[in-house]
């Protein structure tokens, strides 16, 4: 089951833009406290990766960044197939 914490519109979208493109790392502890209170103790946690090629541009995971002391299993890998970025994409 998926829910939404927070509504993805204009002030949204520059966050996580700086956040994760301009390398922003401390705004991530604007949002970990309520995240945190979003997971459940019986929830396995398990972030989606990134490649390692986004790692050291970025210089961090964006999702485990946002999960802070929040303990998560690294249950899955990435294809290291280069494919377009999701931020690259339109709608369709």
């Amino acid at each position: 089951m998926n829910k939404a914490i927070f509504q993805y519109n204009d002030a949204m979208k520059d966050f996580m833009h700086r956040y994760k493109f301009v390398g922003d790392y401390q705004l991530r502890m604007i949002f970990q406290k309520e995240i945190r209170k979003k997971i459940r103790k019986d929830l396995l946690v398990v972030p989606i990766p990134v490649s390692a090629e986004t790692k050291i541009n970025r210089g961090f995971n964006q999702v485990i960044g946002f999960l802070g002391d929040t303990a998560y299993v690294d249950a899955l890998m990435v294809k290291e197939k280069r494919k377009v970025r999701q931020s690259e994409l339109n709608r369709q």
